[in-house]
C-alpha cells in the first residue's frame, strides 16, 4: 500500500455555492408545514376508566386473563 502525501487544500465555497445554500435555506423557511393534528378524545376516553377523583387499577394489556 502506497500513501501519497499532498499538499493539498480544498478550494474555498465560491459565491454560487453560498448563493445556492442561501436560496434553499430560503425555500425550507417558506415551506408550509401542517399543524400536527390532535387525538380524537372520544377515543382516548373509551380507552381509559372515568375519573372520579379517585386513583384507579388499570389491567395491564400484557396480563394472561386466565391467572
Amino acid at each position: 500500500m502506497v500513501r501519497l502525501v499532498t499538499e493539498f487544500e480544498p478550494a474555498p465555497p465560491s459565491d454560487s455555492d453560498l448563493m445556492a445554500l442561501a436560496n434553499a435555506i430560503r425555500a425550507a423557511a417558506r415551506r408550509n408545514v401542517p399543524e400536527p393534528t390532535r387525538p380524537r378524545a372520544d377515543i382516548r376516553a373509551a380507552a381509559l376508566p372515568k375519573n372520579d377523583g379517585r386513583l384507579a387499577v388499570v389491567p395491564d394489556s400484557q396480563e394472561n386473563p386466565s391467572e
